[in-house]
């Protein structure tokens, strides 16, 4: 058990009638639990049977439990239920509390599932609503309905105090569904609503049968999804779901016969038309990802369908919140767990046009669109609705980039926790990278390990890029903090040294010049976070070993970077009058490559542009709910909604420049969350991208698992103090 003073505080109340067969369990489960209620008000809400002796007897010997009569009335009533909770609400008045819980007289839980759910609201400060799986005779709600997680059942929803002031209590519904309507509601305001698989509870009657058949049952909810705003088609598919389930066929005629019925009558809803709306976009959009992994052959889980991002909570101007480190180290141990089964080489973003026909195909799509759009069709169609199909067209492979950025993340728990697994598991990364350098070079240098065919020509497998190499500088550099091995020094050296030598430069004005993205020029010039990647580096290196030399070459690059930035704080990906389009990685590239560069060496020009580009930043490339986009200006028609590499170089943008721009801060948090909840799977790996039908959920370690996972670990680095680092020594 939580001590007391850690505890979030709750209470609960239970509307009960005629509940004299099932409320008895109901209280003894309560009584058991680990974290008590500060109060318990039972309503009885006229019952005509022993509901009322049986919780007075334990509420003569519970100080914390109170019993509330009230008068008879003739019959069951949904709107009831909420006047029934009004009354016990204003028996709390004067007790401080935190979470207000709804808990049925009809259910049975375990002993610690109050402390669980408490610990979520204590993890979590923008969750509103919670509760868990239920399971009744024949029926469990994971997986034998699609509401999903994001839906909390009536039978034991918890809410934030606030959000259950917000969205006003449960409201009268004379037709029923109070519960989906107050925790619709507080999800459409922008409160997060989770219900979590760990855990469930019984409900020991079947859900409506309380005083008709299961027939009439299902006629009363296809009565209640019309009332409610259903959506005609999602009703559809859910009447000929449920035809599949007992009752066999009579089940699902039931449902759409009351549906049918509601419609015909004409009945107001008692649903705003915002709610309604609200409600059938959530569920048209459950409704394409079920069939999208219809289509793929795979198996639906339910649960698991997530209609939209949640909205979250911003408040423009809030002060910096404190970070959910706690869930942050259990993602990133499931993370683990899974790289460590899955192994270190995955599929790609690029490797659909890897091969010698993907390359020829992507090739006339440059120089001749009307043939290469045809060339890239399977290609395309294949990355939008079977991306599970990339195994047709390529081979997984291990990248250099991807390693750099698991050494970092494992140097960064190294020094976090202390545990040497973590170490080793760095120095393994590093050992690879000295394994996969690019041959025929003088220096250390890494690139792609395929043929990567762009508008100017083919870069060889092999070839090294200035975007690449300085995470592997950072990654050596990481290590090298902790346990001072001179070899990892001298290869940062070395590729300091081919940063400095092997790129070429143009001269674009009297102070600033241009470099190359590989060592052979007629690659690739003038692309705006090359420069940066490559400014960064060298100005590091300038302060590692003493040498003015690399910043001489770095500040003409960075001034490349600063004079191209557009006047409303924006950087087009390339200068060159061609690539002209803003996303949201490139530009966190950038940014992110300029506040290290600040940090380094304090200077004004950075701040300046990191000002600019940051206001541009947050105002351009996040929805209206505050979840990255991938583009503000796009070059192409996209055959996806979101990016994972987006929230993994937000997550990275925000933590370097934390406390410095609320708006920033807020949008950092709405991308945690979404990482934590939405973007990672049970099997511990993170989704690639969200596609306009479903996900693509292919594991790429470059894209982006190994950037997420990084990002992740420092946030833990740079909010934990990093005493584990005397612990470290080589063993």
């Amino acid at each position: 058990m939580h001590d007391q003073i850690d505890r979030v505080t709750y209470v609960l109340i239970t509307p009960a009638r005629n509940e004299a067969e099932f409320i008895d369990n109901t209280i003894q489960s309560v009584i058991r639990q680990t974290a008590l209620p500060s109060k318990w008000v039972i309503v009885n809400d006229g019952s005509t049977d022993d509901t009322a002796s049986i919780v007075g007897r334990y509420a003569a010997t519970y100080e914390w439990m109170e019993l509330v009569n009230l008068p008879e009335r003739p019959s069951r009533s949904f709107a009831a239920k909420a006047q029934a909770f009004k009354a016990g609400e204003e028996r709390l008045k004067g007790i401080e509390y935190e979470v207000i819980g709804n808990l049925d007289a009809d259910v049975t839980l375990d002993d610690d599932h109050f402390e669980f759910l408490m610990d979520k609201f204590k993890e979590d400060s923008y969750l509103g609503v919670t509760g868990t799986i239920f399971r009744e005779p024949g029926y469990s709600s994971d997986t034998d309905s699609f509401e999903g997680q994001t839906h909390v059942s009536g039978q034991c929803q918890m809410f934030r105090r606030q959000c259950f002031e917000e969205i006003g209590g449960y409201f009268p519904s004379r037709v029923g569904g109070i519960d989906w309507i107050a925790v619709t509601t507080a999800r459409m305001i922008g409160w997060k609503t989770r219900s979590f698989r760990e855990k469930s509870f019984f409900h020991n009657r079947i859900r409506g049968t309380a005083e008709r058949g299961v027939l009439a049952s299902h006629f009363m909810y296809g009565k209640q999804d019309y009332y409610l705003g259903g959506h005609p088609v999602w009703q559809l598919f859910r009447c000929l779901y449920r035809t599949a389930k007992r009752p066999y066929l009579l089940g699902g005629i039931a449902l759409f016969g009351g549906y049918l019925t509601a419609a015909l009558d004409r009945t107001e809803r008692p649903v705003s038309d915002e709610l309604m709306r609200f409600h059938r976009k959530e569920q048209m959009a459950k409704l394409r990802a079920i069939l999208a992994a219809l289509s793929r052959f795979k198996r639906i889980d339910a649960f698991e369908i997530v209609p939209i991002e949640q909205p979250s909570r911003v408040a423009a101007g809030s002060e910096t919140s404190a970070l959910p480190t706690e869930r942050i180290w259990t993602a990133l141990s499931r993370f683990i767990d899974w790289l460590d089964h899955y192994g270190e080489v995955s599929y790609d973003h690029q490797s659909y046009f890897a091969s010698d026909l993907g390359r020829s195909a992507k090739a006339f799509y440059y120089t001749r669109p009307l043939i290469g759009k045809v060339a890239v069709f399977p290609m395309v169609f294949s990355e939008a609705f079977v991306p599970s199909a990339r195994w047709l067209f390529w081979k997984p492979q291990r990248f250099p980039i991807a390693d750099a950025h698991y050494a970092m993340g494992f140097a960064f728990l190294a020094q976090v926790s202390g545990q040497h697994q973590y170490y080793r598991k760095a120095v393994h990364f590093l050992e690879v990278l000295q394994e996969t350098k690019c041959p025929g070079y003088d220096n250390h240098c890494w690139g792609y390990p395929f043929n990567w065919e762009t508008r100017r020509g083919t870069i060889r497998a092999g070839t090294p890029l200035i975007t690449t190499v300085p995470y592997v500088y950072e990654a050596f550099k990481e290590v090298y903090q902790i346990d001072g091995d001179a070899k990892w020094r001298q290869i940062m050296q070395s590729a300091a040294q081919h940063v400095l030598l092997d790129y070429k430069d143009f001269e674009t004005s009297g102070n600033a010049s241009s470099c190359s993205y590989t060592p052979f020029p007629e690659n690739s010039v003038n692309v705006i976070n090359a420069n940066a990647y490559r400014a960064f580096l060298l100005t590091s290196a300038s302060l590692d070993f003493s040498e003015q030399r690399y910043w001489r070459v770095a500040e003409r690059n960075l001034n490349f970077v600063l004079e191209s930035q557009n006047a409303d704080g924006s950087w087009y990906y390339a200068n060159d009058g061609v690539r002209n389009f803003v996303d949201h990685f490139h530009t966190c590239f950038v940014l992110k490559a300029l506040a290290k560069i600040e940090a380094l060496t304090g200077h004004p020009g950075c701040t300046k542009a990191i000002e600019r580009g940051v206001s541009y930043y947050t105002e351009n490339l996040f929805d209206e709910k505050g979840v990255p986009r991938p583009f503000s200006h796009a070059p192409r028609l996209t055959v996806y909604r979101r990016e994972s590499y987006d929230y993994a170089e937000c997550i990275n943008l925000g933590i370097l420049l934390r406390g410095r721009f609320p708006r920033l801060d807020d949008l950092l948090s709405i991308a945690l969350d979404q990482i934590l909840t939405l973007w990672q799977k049970p099997d511990g790996s993170f989704r690639s991208r969200q596609l306009h039908l479903g996900w693509d959920n292919t594991p790429m370690h470059r894209w982006a698992s190994s950037q997420l996972f990084r990002s992740l670990c420092l946030i833990l680095y740079r909010n934990t103090p990093n005493s584990g680092l005397e612990c470290l020594k080589p063993i």
